[in-house]
């Protein structure tokens, strides 16, 4: 990767997960979050009910670096992966797994902050989920995709009809490793149609579109967020959610996230006993019998008023 803007202190992501591929971007933004760049978006194809997939992303996001203009080295502090749609229990037990990736799923809505100040991070609260036989709670991000959209929508169309380029508040690189000079990647990030309701704006995906980048950049933008919010606070703040009740951290256990995913404990089943059975199989010749007897009536009342 090329040096980056001298201007970029926190690099975060945005990935989305579908059933045969995942797809991530990494993003550097400026302190105040004002300014960006797009550090590559890379798509690691292969069925993702199989851990290889996951293991590149994995390895992808943990040994990723870049150096800005003026030396620094920056890494990657915060990944939000959703979680609202394809392999929901993957994607719980990889946060598990590995800290640095935090679940998100997109609610179109607005939220607002105290103050009437609005937020692409709509709310956190915490999701269960089954760690083989052992329950685990982890943290999970609603993201605000309107404020979202918006946001990345007002600043594509800048850098469209910019007349001086190079000043605009985001850019992407024109280096072809990174994936932005494809027609493909444009296609996903202006694939969402504002559409104004009476409840307000709403993003609709055009039809036979995808907008897997879309969401990637939007996810990217929550993680910001969540790092400006909580600074250095960051890992502490998850693990606490993580760890809220009776829960522990299962990072050391799910070394492999694809370890009986989501699989509950499994529980024998109770014997009936024979009282149990046989005052089953006598319910079950009551409903039998009353089920004939209308049966019999309605058929004998049919034939009664035939002639209406």
């Amino acid at each position: 990767l090329q040096s980056v803007p001298s201007w970029v202190s926190t690099v975060v992501g945005g990935a989305d997960v579908q059933d045969s591929e995942l797809i991530i971007e990494l993003v550097g933004f400026s302190e105040d979050g004002r300014r960006c760049a797009g550090l590559g978006i890379r798509r690691f194809f292969g069925d993702t009910s199989l851990s290889e997939p996951w293991r590149q992303i994995t390895d992808y996001v943990t040994t990723f670096t870049c150096k800005t203009e003026d030396g620094r080295t920056v890494k990657p502090r915060l990944v939000c992966i959703d979680s609202g749609g394809h392999r929901t229990a993957t994607v719980y037990a990889l946060s598990l797994a590995c800290p640095i990736f935090r679940c998100v799923k997109g609610s179109a809505s607005y939220a607002e902050k105290k103050g009437g100040e609005r937020s692409i991070v709509e709310r956190l609260t915490t999701r269960t989920t089954y760690i083989g036989a052992s329950k685990a709670k982890i943290a999970l991000i609603f993201v605000g995709t309107i404020f979202g959209k918006s946001r990345i929508s007002a600043e594509v169309r800048k850098t469209a009809y910019s007349e001086k380029p190079g000043d605009e508040d985001w850019i992407w690189s024109d280096d072809p490793i990174l994936g932005y000079t494809t027609p493909h990647y444009w296609d996903e990030m202006t694939s969402n149609v504002e559409v104004q309701t009476d409840k307000g704006i709403k993003y609709v995906l055009a039809a036979g579109a995808h907008d897997e980048s879309l969401d990637c950049r939007n996810y990217a933008l929550c993680a910001f967020e969540l790092v400006r919010q909580f600074g250095k606070n960051l890992p502490a703040f998850t693990m606490e959610i993580q760890q809220a009740g009776q829960t522990k951290d299962y990072s050391d256990e799910v070394s492999d996230v694809m370890t009986e995913v989501n699989a509950p404990p499994s529980k024998p089943k109770r014997q009936l006993s024979e009282r149990e059975v046989e005052a089953i199989k006598s319910k079950r010749a009551e409903v039998k019998a009353d089920s004939e007897r209308k049966r019999t009536v309605d058929g004998s009342l049919r034939r009664k008023f035939k002639h209406f």
